[in-house]
């Protein structure tokens, strides 16, 4: 009986000062119970003990990680696996991404331990991807989206082929980022090597921005001038007559 209840019987037949060891399993009701009263009785005789009732190793997890992703740039991926079973074990946790398996860590936890599992991921191609961390026991799914990094393209429009002295001229700079993430890149326009624009700007992916500077050629003999403009990711030039 367990607590009372009777929940298995056998029969034995013994001879006159034998003995025999008589099995039985734990039912699956008592599962969740912390300690039960445990009595074997025959006709003659019984034994009651209290017996603590054990969970089994069971390995849960839970995965965190950055959304959205950069093409190319690793990709820090953390699971917390959670052992929420009294009894300890160990087991394999793996990682994947679209359901390709990339990894594999081994992972031992006692009853109620808990351990950070760590795995890098460089995307190599954009668009949505599934990762999924498992173990042994449930799996957990994060979606990201992997998406181009920032890239600052610049042009200059507008440049007059020539200018007469003492004449001013609007110079155009166009930038945009052609990147799928968003970005901060320092933009410098300079004139005969001399900085005269120098302006630091953060864009969303596709967002296009314009810079203006006035140029007054000099009232001297005529020169020519040379008009660059530079970002960390590109260069355009023009050359203005005057």
């Amino acid at each position: 009986t367990v607590d009372g209840t009777t929940v298995a019987e056998t029969t034995v037949t013994l001879e006159p000062g034998t003995a025999e060891t008589v099995p039985f399993a734990s039912p699956a009701e008592v599962t969740d119970t912390v300690q039960v009263s445990v009595t074997a009785a025959s006709e003659d005789d019984s034994a009651t003990a209290t017996v603590a009732v054990l969970d089994p190793p069971l390995f849960a997890v839970s995965l965190s990680a950055p959304d959205p992703a950069t093409l190319g740039a690793d990709l820090p991926l953390t699971a917390t696996v959670t052992n929420t079973g009294d009894v300890g074990a160990t087991q394999s946790v793996s990682f994947a991404v679209d359901g390709v398996v990339q990894a594999t860590r081994t992972v031992a936890l006692a009853g109620g331990a808990a351990e950070t599992v760590t795995f890098a991921y460089v995307p190599a191609a954009t668009g949505a991807r599934n990762l999924t961390v498992a173990t042994a026991n449930e799996s957990a799914v994060e979606s990201v989206t992997v998406q181009s990094p920032a890239n600052f393209d610049v042009g200059l429009d507008g440049v007059a082929g020539t200018v007469d002295p003492g004449e001013t001229t609007t110079v155009t700079v166009t930038v945009e980022n052609t990147g799928g993430r968003s970005g901060t890149r320092p933009v410098v326009m300079s004139v005969d090597g001399d900085p005269v624009l120098n302006e630091t700007l953060t864009l969303a992916g596709g967002e296009t921005v314009t810079l203006t500077y006035n140029h007054t050629a000099a009232a001297s003999a005529p020169t020519t001038l040379e008009v660059a403009d530079v970002t960390p990711d590109d260069t355009a030039s023009a050359s203005v007559a005057g």
